[in-house]
């Protein structure tokens, strides 16, 4: 059995399933921490490469490479670390480094409520395809940042949603492709 499992069929038959599953726990992973971020009003910017890649910024952060966990970001947004004033970016639902250095909107009329955090993560989605969440320290909000748009946190339901149509998109899958609805219960 052990053999069979390191065969190609078994993996070709196995392996888009086994990818969408650890897609599926790193949403749930990035919701848990965000939500528990705002709570406690810690400051966060995730960002999530798509299509374009984020090498440039990845290479100026310390490289992890580690399983996306809720835990993992709270030690890295942690005040007590030297990680946490940058972004976490995340490539193929893994945390591929922390504390990167992301460019800034030069946007002139900005909102003066909207932090160098708001700004990085508004800079990099102008540049990129990048999907970044900001969690503002000060007023524990959410916000998305995508195209150069930032828009607001709904609840934990609509970022998870959100964030599997991304995650997904990231393996190419079009949105069509996946099923969002809630498991049925056995009856």
């Amino acid at each position: 059995i052990a053999r069979l499992g390191q065969t190609a069929l078994f993996r070709g038959l196995f392996g888009k399933n086994g990818r969408r599953a650890q897609e599926i726990r790193a949403v749930d992973e990035v919701v848990r921490a965000v939500t528990t971020f705002a709570e406690r009003r810690i400051g966060a910017l995730i960002a999530i490469e798509r299509n374009i890649d984020l090498s440039t910024y990845i290479d100026t952060g310390v490289p992890l490479d580690a399983q996306m966990r809720a835990e993992t970001l709270d030690t890295i947004f942690s005040t007590k670390t030297v990680l946490h004033d940058g972004a976490v970016l995340v490539r193929r639902g893994r945390i591929a480094a922390g504390g990167c250095l992301l460019p800034l909107t030069e946007r002139p009329h900005l909102a003066r409520r909207y932090g160098t955090r708001h700004r990085a993560a508004i800079g990099l989605s102008e540049q990129s395809d990048a999907t970044v969440i900001v969690v503002s320290e000060e007023r524990g909000q959410i916000h998305i940042a995508e195209r150069g748009e930032l828009q607001p946190y709904k609840d934990s339901e609509w970022l998870t949603a959100y964030l599997n149509v991304v995650f997904a998109e990231t393996q190419g899958l079009a949105p069509g492709d996946i099923d969002l609805s809630p498991p049925e219960t056995p009856s």
